[in-house]
């Protein structure tokens, strides 16, 4: 019994320090791992840097982010699928995997922050970006709502 009360005692502590249970909750609840306020239609323009060719070259293509679940696809000069698609409130991150069609057993990582209508991310191979490349995309929001016929 004693040390089922010290452990209740030292997550008390513990909740104390970090803000108290709804400062915690709160945190928790605002870095959820959905689209959040990153929904609606967004064009985005990628600049990429192939390596190790050095090559630089400019792509455009569009994302619908909705309530539907963790995975958004994009099409366009590029096409294919934002995994894990995740949005922190808090710090205004955005994190995916992102997966392109063309390139099916490779995964790229993607890490940015966004505002109320732009977005910037940056994107790296899975083998890192000096022996491959990276890219940087710009998001622009279009359309707040997502309609599907």
């Amino acid at each position: 019994m004693d040390a089922a009360l010290q452990q209740v005692g030292g997550f008390i502590g513990f909740l104390q320090q970090a803000g108290g249970l709804r400062g915690t909750l709160r945190s928790i609840q605002s870095c959820r791992s959905g689209p959040g306020a990153m929904l609606g239609h967004w064009q985005v323009e990628a600049s990429i840097h192939k390596m190790p060719e050095n090559t630089h070259m400019t792509r455009h293509f569009g994302v619908s982010i909705d309530h539907s679940g963790f995975e958004e696809i994009f099409d366009g000069d590029h096409s294919g699928v934002l995994k894990d698609f995740s949005v922190c409130e808090i710090d205004r991150s955005v994190t995916a995997d992102v997966v392109f069609d063309d390139e099916p057993m490779v995964t790229y990582h993607m890490k940015g922050h966004f505002e109320q209508n732009t977005c910037n991310t940056v994107v790296i191979h899975e083998n890192g970006a000096k022996a491959c490349g990276m890219a940087t995309w710009k998001w622009t929001r279009v359309a707040k709502k997502v309609d599907y016929l």
